[in-house]
């Protein structure tokens, strides 16, 4: 069976890490030396040779970052307006 490789590219807000095994994966040694301040850490675990569930977990973060961003503005335009 062979594996289709697709890029997937979404925006995160800063300071979130997203672990997933990756053969361009770096190590936590890597994020120290870069002084990276972790906010918010998500990790996907157990996904095996799966794409497909990567890609679908992909997706929901990609929604649940966008719901995040929406609720932020909702609340800074309510407070903006009181």
């Amino acid at each position: 069976m062979e594996l289709e490789n697709e890029e997937i590219e979404i925006k995160v807000p800063q300071g979130l890490v997203l672990l997933f095994p990756s053969q361009n994966a770096i190590g936590v040694d890597e994020l120290k030396s870069m002084h990276f301040e972790v906010k918010n850490l998500i990790v996907l675990d157990g996904l095996g040779e799966n794409v497909d569930g990567l890609e679908n977990l992909l997706d929901v973060f990609e929604s649940m970052v966008g719901d995040q961003r929406r609720l932020k503005d909702e609340r800074l335009s309510k407070i903006t307006n009181d």
